[in-house]
């Protein structure tokens, strides 16, 4: 019995895997989110072509989660101390300007 358990939760785990809604990289949509939702906080202006060309090559198409996970960092600016403000403009610039996405 503690056998077919093991192999039952085995192969839940390997269809959530391979299910087109299981999120390809929860991890990037956060960190773009909040490159993305510090354009303006940033005082930055995004080339959108390159963030598009960006997407198609590093998001799967059948990514369901992925917009909604992007959303949940796009604010929260208002919140930061100054210091948090200063930090996260600096690094949201370099990042911005590492993967090409400021004009």
């Amino acid at each position: 019995m503690k056998r077919i358990s093991l192999m039952v939760s085995a192969a839940a785990l390997l269809l959530e895997a391979t299910s087109p809604a299981h999120a390809t990289d929860d991890n990037l949509a956060f960190q773009l989110g909040t490159i993305f939702g510090s354009e303006s906080f940033c005082g930055l202006s995004f080339n959108q072509a390159a963030i598009q060309a960006f997407i198609e090559k590093n998001v799967r198409e059948d990514d369901l989660q992925f917009a909604g996970e992007l959303s949940t960092m796009t604010d929260g600016n208002e919140k930061m101390s100054a210091s948090e403000r200063t930090a996260r403009r600096v690094q949201v610039r370099r990042s911005a300007c590492a993967y090409g996405f400021t004009k």
